[in-house]
């Protein structure tokens, strides 16, 4: 296993500032939901839907924290137009392994808020037709 050493860490540190120079995106901020609470917004968002279509790139299974990490790409059609987007979703397992007790999923922000114009801007012209 190689060893990460003060100064490898150092030079990581300053090539990613070098490399990463783009102004991070806004987040996008969610309210926490319980099971019913989840279920029901989701039912809503893919009323907008036509199609979703979701693949799990990557899994990370820590067995001694019990945690489980998916890497997901997503793309979907609507009528405001083409979808795609990128998850990484971390879940908290019960001590079996069995059941999921926490989810937390990170979304690009970026891609969702322009999802979020497209959806505003669908709506907004389909209002104006009638």
């Amino acid at each position: 296993m190689p060893t990460i050493t003060a100064t490898s860490t150092a030079y990581a540190r300053s090539a990613t500032k070098r490399v990463c120079t783009a102004p991070e995106p806004p987040t996008v901020k969610s309210l926490d939901r319980n099971n019913d609470e989840y279920m029901m917004f989701n039912v809503e968002v893919f009323k907008l839907l036509h199609t979703y279509h979701a693949t799990i790139t990557d899994v990370v299974v820590d067995e001694v924290s019990k945690k489980v990490v998916l890497s997901v790409e997503a793309i979907a059609t609507a009528d405001a137009g083409d979808y795609e987007n990128e998850y990484v979703i971390k879940l908290g397992m019960t001590e079996d392994g069995r059941k999921v007790v926490d989810q937390y999923d990170f979304i690009d922000s970026q891609r969702m808020i322009e999802w979020m114009a497209k959806l505003g801007d669908f709506a907004k012209e389909s209002w104006e037709k009638k």
